[in-house]
């Protein structure tokens, strides 16, 4: 089966005993007999927000949001950003797939 692996050339060392041309490898994660990852599965986040919502902050400040975890989000405005609990933010619009413009 495939295995996930990243290769690294090899140059010259300062002796010159590595040579050309062979390339080293490591596991980036252990595989069952079946080919599949044995690790745990990214970590997803239960909060109702997605980046990309447009949100309203305590502040009055209106901005893009950037989710973070599940207790803390970041409002950005014209490359400022401002970070809030997602109790202190009221949604304005929820990021739909179009653009505004």
């Amino acid at each position: 089966m495939f295995s996930r692996r990243a290769t690294a050339r090899l140059g010259d060392g300062e002796d010159g005993e590595d040579g050309e041309g062979k390339e080293r490898s490591r596991q980036l994660c252990r595989m069952d007999k079946f080919g599949f990852p044995c690790s745990k599965p990214r970590q997803s986040y239960k909060t109702p927000w997605k980046t990309g919502d447009m949100a309203r902050t305590l502040d009055g400040v209106v901005g893009r949001v950037v989710v973070q975890n599940e207790k803390r989000i970041e409002v950005r405005v014209n490359g400022k950003r401002c970070y809030c609990k997602p109790d202190e933010v009221k949604p304005m619009h929820r990021k739909d797939g179009y653009s505004y413009a």
